[in-house]
């Protein structure tokens, strides 16, 4: 006899992605981007992170632009939501490969 398929539970999702809460809002500072040998790039780095889908999904996008010149050197866009087992998935794209540190 086949099984029949797992319905999610939507609100235990929803539930455990709320512990995430803390992250919601608009944050800005100043960060460090490492391209390969030599000086790092010295940035302004905003992020925004907002619920999507009704709180299933936290999207967060950031920009770096460099302080010298204010133009964009770092896009950045990541997803995160969770499993049946209340572990956190991300999923992170970005416009540059760089390593950063906040400073």
């Amino acid at each position: 006899m086949a099984q029949l398929p797992r319905v999610p539970d939507i609100e235990a999702q929803r539930a455990a992605m709320m512990e995430l809460s803390f992250l919601i809002g608009k944050w800005s500072g100043e960060a460090r981007l490492w391209r390969g040998p030599g000086e790092p790039l010295e940035l302004v780095q905003t992020e925004e992170a907002q619920y999507k889908l009704g709180g299933l999904v936290l999207m967060i996008e950031g920009i770096g632009r460099n302080k010298s010149d204010g133009k964009v050197a770092l896009q950045a866009l990541a997803t995160v939501c969770t499993t049946r087992k209340r572990e956190w998935v991300a999923c992170v794209r970005a416009t540059t490969a760089a390593t950063w540190e906040p400073t």
